[in-house]
């Protein structure tokens, strides 16, 4: 098996505000086929400006932002049981205000 193969390709949108924290929208992240969604918003928490957006109390995730698998909503307690396949694409929104 090449590198090629052992790995995945998805792509992670951040939507209003959130965008502010990446320089590259949508990110692509690499990772193991299988990876959980969970796993895999773990990796992009690497940098300190998006994990305190997404993991404000460094362990859960941020009730707060909503989460898309390919344009359908991912329950919160489901993140770690939804496994990433090649070409998926994940959205965080952020909570909108306004009035």
């Amino acid at each position: 098996m090449s590198q090629a193969d052992s790995t995945i390709g998805i792509s992670i949108r951040f939507e209003a505000q959130l965008r502010d924290l990446v320089d590259s929208n949508p990110a692509v992240l690499q990772c193991a086929p299988g990876t959980s969604l969970m796993a895999a918003l773990r990796e992009l928490a690497s940098d300190d400006a998006v994990r305190t957006r997404l993991f404000p109390d460094s362990e859960a995730f941020s009730h707060s932002i909503l989460v898309f698998r390919n344009n359908e909503p991912v329950d919160q307690q489901e993140l770690s049981a939804v496994s990433l396949s090649d070409g998926d694409e994940i959205i965080l929104f952020p909570p909108i205000s306004g009035g």
